[in-house]
Parts: structure tokens; sequence; C-alpha cells
């Protein structure tokens, strides 16, 4: 199946559109409780709708991702096989190897961050829900929410680190717009320190 621009678009719009109704949405038409504070779990959320958060926008999809990047190592070990029986150099098949390995192992550290960030703060909203006598302190709390948006923070970092491409067109849009800044303050200063044609100093 060939993935077009215009396709990958569609998913894109639909995922985000997924995500705005199924998290952002509920609390305005009346999935919500007022008047507590916002990390005591089982009192804002409505219990219905975080099972179902759970089930079909953490776990299910986490697990998916683990059962796909099983799969996928597993195809690359056997190509790395197969691709022994073939009169390949050396040094090409263990390039190709490599690139293929580093791109799984990335994939399998964003991965593993992302299960770090969320399953501790999905099993205290499953404690709250479940066992209303364990009560985590409110750092813990605090803690563990910020885990979840540290996230999508890191995931970025994560492909600079171990993307040479990546890093290198990251460079390059931060030099051009370090570039950009630093001309711009310069004309600003030349238009304060020399006068303009008139014989004033423009101010």
């Amino acid at each position: 199946m060939l993935i077009t621009e215009r396709k990958a678009l569609v998913v894109i719009a639909i995922i985000w559109l997924y995500g705005f109704s199924s998290v952002v949405l509920p609390p305005f038409v009346g999935l919500r409780n007022e008047g507590v504070f916002c990390f005591d779990f089982a009192r804002v959320f409505n219990i219905y709708h975080i099972h179902y958060m759970f089930v079909f926008n953490g776990l299910g999809p986490f697990l998916t991702l683990l059962v796909i990047y099983f799969y996928m190592f597993k195809l690359v070990r056997e190509k790395k096989r197969t691709s022994a029986e073939y009169t390949i150099a050396p040094k090409v098949k263990q390039s190709i190897w490599r690139k293929e390995l580093k791109t799984l192992s990335t994939l399998a550290v964003i991965v593993g961050f992302t299960g770090c960030a969320w399953l501790p703060s999905i099993t205290l909203v499953l404690l709250d829900l479940h066992f209303p006598t364990i009560q985590a302190s409110l750092t813990i709390r605090t803690v563990l929410s910020w885990f979840t948006y540290l996230n999508s923070v890191v995931n970025p970092i994560l492909y600079a680190l171990r993307s040479e491409q990546f890093r290198e067109a990251s460079k390059e849009l931060f030099y051009k717009d370090l570039a950009l800044v630093v001309h711009r303050l310069s004309d600003s200063r030349s238009s304060r320190v020399y006068p303009s044609s008139s014989g004033t100093t423009v101010p």
C-alpha cells in the first residue's frame, strides 16, 4: 500500500480529531465533577470515561506497539540471516544491519520511555478508582503527572540524539534562525547609531 502525502495528512487529521474528541472534549460536556482538586482522579473524572481511556488510549496502543516492534525486530533478524546467502559485500551488509538495528533500538527506547512515563500515572488512577483507601500524596501525584507531560518533550530529544540526519537538520534550522536574529539586531543597532539622510538620528 502506497502512502501518499494526502493519505498521511488524512490519517494525522483523524488521529488529532480522535484525540480531541476523547480527551479534550468530554470534560466540557459533563464528564467531570466540579469543586475538587485536579489530581483527585476518582472524583474529577467519570469512571467509565477513565476506563475507556485506559483501555483504548493507553494500555491497548502500548501493547500494540510492543507487538509491532517485536515483529519488526524479528523481520530484521530474518533479513540479516537470509542476506548472508546472497553475494553482498560484507561491509554493505553490516552497514544495512547497523542502520536497521539503530532504528529499531531508537523506537524501543522511545516506547520504553513512554511506558515509564505513563504506567505509574495510570496505576495511580486505577488505585484511586478501585482502592480509595490507598491515597498517594500530592507530591507523588504532581510528579507522576509531570512525567506524562515530559514524555512529549523528551521524544524529539531522543530522535535528535539517535538520528544523525534529524540532528543535522535541527542544527541547520537553529543556526539559520540564530543568524537571522543576529542580523536583525545588528540592523536595528545600525539604524539607531547612524543618522538618516535628512541629518537627524533615527530614534
